[in-house]
């Protein structure tokens, strides 16, 4: 199927299949991730090397949080958005 905008509410048959093709378990796309970079050999790339870039096949861990829902005002109303758990 080529990629094209749509401008429509898509089906509940095509919101399946989109989201079987594009979800993916973290674990696995961190292994697909790794396995390209390593086979794109960056660290043997003389383009890369002649800008002193390095590329390293790990992925970097990060560490995050979630942040609070903001308050949204509409004229003189002010609301509080719910919390999706």
């Amino acid at each position: 199927m080529i990629a094209q905008k749509r401008s429509k509410k898509l089906t509940d048959v095509m919101t399946s299949e989109m989201n079987a093709k594009t979800c993916t378990r973290p674990q696995e796309r961190a292994r697909h991730i790794h396995e390209r970079a390593v086979a794109a050999e960056y660290h043997n790339d003389p383009y890369l090397r002649e800008f002193k870039i390095a590329c390293h096949p790990q992925l970097l861990e990060v560490e995050g949080r979630v942040l609070p829902p903001p308050r949204v005002q509409y004229g003189t109303r002010r609301m509080q958005q719910q919390e999706n758990n």
